[in-house]
């Protein structure tokens, strides 16, 4: 519904790091065969693709900006 309404994402969802799930057995699948390893390099490797910016740390900046 999504893409319809949208006319797609930014990139391919097929790129993503995460599981697409497309029914309730698909989930399932995905969550039984989840392995945090191979999720955490598709992550590193989406993030080296389309350059991510995370540190970790955004409240402490946003603190630090706001001086509180």
């Amino acid at each position: 519904e999504y893409l319809n309404e949208r006319g797609g994402f930014y990139s391919d969802i097929e790129t993503w790091p995460g599981y697409v799930s497309r029914d309730n057995n698909e989930l399932e699948k995905n969550i039984i065969n989840f392995n945090y390893d191979e999720y955490k390099k598709k992550v590193k490797h989406h993030h080296d693709m389309l350059g991510s910016f995370e540190e970790g740390n955004a409240s402490l900046k946003l603190l630090e900006i706001l001086k509180v």
